[in-house]
């Protein structure tokens, strides 16, 4: 089932404290946006990520940030902006370990969820 890959599909490797997209990461997307042209009636949330390094403020920050760039990615290839719903959790659910620089890397990162 589609839905279930997006929901498991994550865009990562993320410098500390970046938000803008590199071209790896767009290519990423662009199966999200392939599934949403595919399935317009769909709505997502995209989630933005970080490692535990800096405060929970920054962090929330930080997370809405890399969620508005994808959402503004999206936007940009033709998906309406009311179907995408943007979400930081920060650094509270790592994926990985935070005591090594390689889990960090994929702690900072963006998920979906479809609506």
């Amino acid at each position: 089932d589609e839905s279930n890959l997006i929901s498991k599909l994550s865009v990562s490797k993320y410098g500390i404290n970046e938000i803008k997209l590199t071209s790896e990461q767009k290519n990423e997307l662009d199966g999200v946006i392939a599934f949403m042209k595919k399935w317009p009636e769909t709505k997502i949330i995209v989630i933005g990520h970080t490692c535990s390094i800096g405060s929970d403020v920054v962090n929330n920050a930080i997370g809405l940030q890399r969620a508005d760039q994808a959402k503004r990615y999206m936007v940009a290839q033709g998906i309406d902006e009311s179907r995408i719903e943007e979400v930081s959790k920060a650094a509270t659910e790592p994926c990985a370990s935070n005591d090594t620089e390689d889990g960090r890397l994929q702690n900072r990162r963006i998920t979906f969820i479809v609506k």
